[in-house]
């Protein structure tokens, strides 16, 4: 899940706790299982490493269940946010045999199988209103999605970064 990067005023702070909490708490979801993640590395302990043929690979790479998006709100500046509401369900597969011509290899995947698409925003203020929602399963839409997803998660950083910029990570 990604959401926009959250205020940490006095007043919303038991809330972001509460977030982060949960951020902590989830398995995440394997990065290998796009091609478009295999790359990433973790900038939490410096810059990123140049990436070359020898570079560790990323299996066992988790993203962290919750992340964060945007700029974070200052001096009531505008920031952009995340406002879309998707969700993609999928079967998230692993098998150990993928006939490559180097031998063997454990290969993990995900094949994506329904996309909600809606309104609400699941917090309790969105139940007093009138929400919209739609299952699809339209495999071209399901391609699009993913692909719009991974791009958001490539460009997302963790829960609570130390600073107000925008870097992903």
């Amino acid at each position: 899940m990604v959401v926009t990067k959250q205020e940490l005023k006095k007043r919303g702070r038991e809330k972001f706790e509460r977030l982060k909490q949960y951020a902590q708490q989830g398995n995440g979801f394997p990065a290998d299982v796009f091609a478009e993640m295999t790359e990433l590395v973790s900038r939490y302990d410096g810059p990123p490493p140049v990436i070359g043929p020898y570079s560790p690979r990323t299996e066992g790479l988790r993203v962290p269940s919750i992340r964060s998006f945007g700029f974070r709100k200052t001096g009531g500046r505008p920031v952009p946010l995340i406002h879309a509401k998707m969700f993609l369900l999928g079967h998230l597969w692993w098998h150990d045999e993928n006939g490559s011509p180097v031998g063997v290899a454990d290969v993990t995947g995900f094949t994506p199988k329904r996309l909600w698409l809606g309104s609400t925003n699941g917090t309790e203020s969105s139940r007093l209103g009138l929400e919209f929602g739609i299952w699809l399963d339209n495999p071209d839409l399901l391609a699009d999605a993913e692909q719009s997803l991974v791009k958001v998660m490539r460009s997302s950083e963790g829960i609570d970064p130390d600073d107000d910029l925008f870097e992903p990570q």
